[in-house]
């Protein structure tokens, strides 16, 4: 199985204006902390008038074949025949996956247009309550392909004649297509592949872990690593560094400058490092994770050229989540993750013993930076 993406939802971050943030958004939707799967939150769309959608950035480049778990808790249907759940294709004309409709009121494999839903032969009335949802959409060639399970169990395929093409590679919760549109559906836990044979994905979860401890620093001097914009160094004997940022939800808003680690002027070689752990409510894993994602809030001091790296560190070999480069520096609040379905090291697979890939207590982050004059 080679997963890409995966989202519970634990980030906290939405926005209306900047595809650049973690879940950008349109009309009603909000993280709910009452009705969630697992985690400390999950992600309400409600809209009463318009549409309304999550959208999730996956960053994977245009593919033709997209896969997909998730769970979905249904407090009211769609008043119109609509997709609910899914992807759309590049030329954001049609949305493929989970719909309803309304003739029948179940939910069936389908593409929605804006005016209309093309479906599979068999659908499902969904009860009160969570569903695993299995999706997989094949573009590569006409017509496309459409498929879903619900708990297990297969619906029809839907097909649509239509010319070979991509997908945008973004999770879409609701639907970015109806004009008029009232419903009221949760969805947590989604995972994402883009290799048709790991169709289903099946049942899980996603949990979220934050650092909970400082690991081993390496800073060779002073005004390398400092506590925001206090002017106190972080040393290598400091032991309270990742209390800068271990927030729930990632920060937004107004940068608190003085809440963050800030590289001022590091060598290369130099590090802060802390190690993860569960976060307030969430259990120690006793099974390896299925994958790794790794999302964190970054900013610049100023608007000039710098650098920030920050990799996952499994037993001395790291794998990269940012890497700024010398682009101008941006002072708001952007956010980068990245996905590790195999450990950094050699590990073929997460665990949770001794030694490469193990989860449990040597998935650690090193954040590096260096000031470009």
């Amino acid at each position: 199985m080679t997963p890409v993406f995966c989202c519970g939802f634990e980030c906290g971050v939405l926005s209306t204006v900047d595809l650049e943030q973690h879940v950008f958004i349109v009309g009603s939707v909000a993280f709910t902390t009452s009705t969630k799967r697992s985690g400390a939150r999950a992600l309400r769309v409600n809209p009463t008038v318009g549409f309304a959608y999550g959208y999730v950035g996956l960053n994977l480049g245009n593919v033709s074949i997209v896969v997909m778990r998730a769970y979905v808790n249904v407090t009211s249907n769609p008043i119109v025949s609509s997709g609910i759940l899914g992807f759309q294709d590049n030329a954001g004309s049609t949305q493929a996956g989970l719909a309803y409709d309304t003739v029948s009121g179940q939910y069936f494999a389908g593409f929605d247009d804006g005016a209309t839903v093309t479906k599979g032969s068999t659908g499902v009335t969904l009860s009160a309550g969570w569903h695993l949802i299995d999706v997989k959409v094949d573009v590569s060639a006409n017509p496309w392909k459409c498929d879903v399970q619900v708990d297990g169990t297969a619906l029809g395929q839907a097909s649509l004649a239509a010319a070979a093409s991509t997908c945008d590679p973004a999770i879409f919760c609701g639907n970015y297509l109806a004009g008029i549109e009232t419903f009221d559906v949760t969805y947590d836990d989604c995972l994402v592949s883009k290799t048709a044979g790991d169709y289903p994905l099946g049942a899980g979860y996603v949990n979220h872990f934050v650092p909970t401890s400082d690991g081993t620093h390496n800073i060779a001097g002073a005004n390398d690593f400092e506590r925001g914009d206090t002017g106190t160094d972080i040393i290598n004997s400091t032991t309270d560094a990742y209390l800068l940022i271990d927030e729930v939800p990632l920060p937004s808003g107004t940068v608190n400058e003085a809440d963050c680690q800030r590289a001022v002027d590091p060598i290369s070689t130099d590090y802060v490092e802390c190690v993860f752990g569960p976060a307030p409510g969430i259990s120690t894993p006793t099974v390896g994770p299925r994958a790794v994602e790794a999302v964190l809030a970054y900013h610049q001091a100023g608007t000039g050229p710098g650098i920030e790296r920050v990799f996952l560190n499994d037993n001395g070999t790291t794998g990269e989540i940012l890497d700024t480069g010398t682009a101008a520096g941006v002072t708001t609040y952007r956010y980068k993750s990245a996905q590790f379905a195999d450990p950094p090291s050699a590990a073929s697979a997460w665990t949770v013993v001794a030694g490469n890939g193990n989860f449990n207590t040597r998935a650690n982050v090193k954040a590096r930076g260096r000031k470009v004059a």
